[in-house]
């Protein structure tokens, strides 16, 4: 299996190389890529994988509503960045098709306000307590900025609970599944804060280690 920090770090080396670039800029040309490359290849499957199950915009609103809420909040993280792919894109798809086949249509617009009510209360429940989850390799030591994050996660979280609400509220009611997808954007990254989603994410992370 193609692994995506082997793929940027030959480019990385290569154009490093031709630039003559220094070991400290070299290491910062292999993450930004990585990071470039990563991101692509995940927007370009959620696209894919989107098309197949015809659920693109609730798959989309998922990921992108999960990694700008991550930014803040951290959050469990698999071993490798191919785990990170095939699990990210797993829960945005499964996700989307709960949205689209499963919960729309067949729950009323009240319930859909009152379960939105709910769901984000247990966000803001979830971002006080336990928010920001650090990466284990890079210990966020800090005070002020963990109470920073923090906050930053919270506030996240209140722009997607308006948006939530202006959308149930006083759209039309195809734009309902838009607004159901972010809520559940947010309630799974908040779920990644704690241990039951630790366990369940290492056991898929070493089933996919030893699948590939």
């Amino acid at each position: 299996m193609f692994s995506i920090e082997s793929i940027t770090k030959k480019m990385s080396n290569v154009i490093s190389e031709e630039l003559n670039l220094d070991n400290n800029k070299k290491q910062v040309l292999n993450y930004g890529g990585f990071a470039i490359v990563h991101i692509f290849i995940s927007i370009t499957l959620t696209i894919i994988l989107g098309l197949i199950f015809n659920v693109v915009v609730e798959a989309l609103i998922l990921s992108f509503s999960i990694s700008i809420l991550r930014k803040f909040s951290g959050g469990v993280h698999a071993s490798t960045p191919n785990n990170c792919l095939i699990l990210g894109n797993f829960v945005c798809i499964f996700c989307a098709i709960i949205v689209k086949f499963v919960i729309i249509g067949n729950v009323a617009e009240p319930n859909l306000i009152y379960l939105d009510l709910l769901g984000f209360l247990w966000c803001y429940y979830i971002l006080y307590n336990l928010s920001p989850i650090d990466n284990p390799n890079k210990p966020l030591r800090n005070k002020k900025k963990k109470l920073a994050l923090k906050k930053k996660s919270i506030i996240t979280v209140v722009v997607y609970q308006s948006i939530v609400l202006i959308m149930v509220l006083y759209s039309p009611n195809e734009l309902v599944g838009y607004s159901t997808a972010l809520l559940l954007g947010a309630l799974w990254q908040c779920f990644t804060l704690t241990n039951p989603c630790f366990k369940v994410i290492t056991t898929l992370d070493s089933f996919l280690n030893k699948l590939f």
